[in-house]
């Protein structure tokens, strides 16, 4: 009494009372009828095992009665697979204590819960030839594209010689489409930098599948390097890829907005050997901004130094920066010193860059010069409320 028949799903409920944690061995004998309802004299019989569990809870370990074969132990991690298209797995679970039958054969029948797809093979693996089965491994060669799916499934196995049944395991296993390698790192996607200070950071990659390997990394071919900065030559690992970008930027980068791409690529492959075609490539692109009007001292740099490279004198540049009281020692001494270059103005409306010039008594070619972002001609109408690095010189007039 109190079966249930989902006509829809095909699926009959059967009550069953157990103490949580118990495995229940059970046997249901089904009278088949034909499409209008009416029996048709076959039965079918299905014998399984039942784990039971609470509601809601946890699941418990799965008991092993005393004086029978038994699959190994395994964690919920271990009954967890993550595989990706275009590479074979093969998953072994390892069982003791099975008798062989006396007529020879197999010693074990094995039944799952639900019918799995025809590429997957289970076998039973012995230790040596003639020697009882210690092993059951499940295998598919190569699932291709458009086979991603999840397969959640349970299996028992009845050891023939004695007619006892094994305590039932459950695999899980996720079929993913196989994707480019993924960056690691950088976590952010842009920087801002100071002129005369280096910046650098690690690009990282990682291939989801451990069977896959990092073929390229490096800049990306739509991408090139600002004048000065590095990128070492890529250490690819297996699945994994490191290189290092590194950018000092100079005298003349203040100002300058610029995106830095990076790409990365995994084997090439045909759709013969590993069921996909060609490379999977990946692209992170950061964004790189350097500061206006700010520079930052480097080893053993004077005054002099610094101002000779914004091409103005160190009086000039003295007078930037009140707060030095004696340029020669707290600039030449202290490395990581950062000096202003120039004052920040706000453009307004109908400002162009030859009367700014000659306004602050500085030339075209010096504003120029402090401003990489700047395009256009000498009249060209420039966005207004934007900042532009200005080094005023009163003793100059174009």
């Amino acid at each position: 009494t109190g079966v249930t028949l989902d006509t829809n799903l095909g699926v009959v409920g059967v009550p069953l009372q157990a103490a949580v944690g118990s495995v229940r061995p059970v046997q249901v004998t089904v009278h088949l009828l034909d499409r209008a309802g009416n029996p048709t004299g076959a039965w079918s019989q299905m014998a399984l095992n039942v784990h039971v569990m609470a509601v809601g809870g946890p699941v418990p370990a799965m008991p092993t009665p005393p004086g029978i074969a038994s699959f190994g132990r395994m964690s919920e991690t271990d009954r967890s697979y993550e595989l990706r298209t275009g590479f074979s797995f093969s998953i072994e679970i390892a069982f003791a204590g099975v008798t062989m039958p006396a007529g020879g054969g197999d010693p074990l029948d094995l039944y799952t819960n639900e019918q799995l797809p025809a590429s997957i093979s289970m076998q039973m693996v012995p230790a040596a030839a003639g020697q009882p089965p210690t092993r059951l491994r499940v295998a598919w060669d190569r699932p291709c594209v458009g086979d991603e799916q999840a397969i959640e499934f349970c299996f028992a196995a009845r050891e023939v010689a004695r007619g006892v049944y094994l305590p039932q395991m459950c695999l899980s296993i996720k079929i993913l489409l196989d994707l480019p390698p993924a960056f690691l790192s950088p976590t952010v996607s842009s920087y801002t930098l100071h002129m005369g200070a280096e910046t650098s950071f690690v690009v990282e990659v990682l291939d989801a599948a451990p069977e896959d390997q990092v073929s390229f990394l490096g800049l990306s071919p739509r991408s090139q390097l600002p004048m000065g900065a590095t990128l070492t030559q890529a250490s690819l690992r297996a699945n994994s890829g490191r290189t290092t970008f590194a950018w000092t930027p100079l005298p003349t980068a203040g100002g300058s907005d610029l995106t830095v791409c990076f790409e990365a690529k995994d084997i090439p492959a045909t759709t013969y050997d590993q069921c996909r075609s060609g490379a999977r490539s990946a692209e992170m692109c950061v964004r790189l901004m350097v500061e206006k009007c700010k520079y930052v001292v480097r080893d053993k740099e004077t005054i002099a130094d610094v101002a000779s490279l914004f091409a103005t004198d160190w009086v000039q540049l003295w007078a930037l920066n009140p707060g030095i009281v004696e340029p020669d020692y707290e600039v030449g001494k202290s490395l990581g010193t950062v000096l202003s270059t120039g004052h920040l103005y706000k453009v307004d409306a109908g400002d162009y860059l030859n009367a700014i010039a000659f306004k602050f008594g500085t030339t075209l070619k010096h504003i120029l010069m402090l401003n990489a972002n700047l395009t256009g001609t000498a009249d060209a109408p420039l966005e207004v409320d934007s900042h532009l690095c200005i080094m005023p010189n009163s003793c100059i007039r174009d």
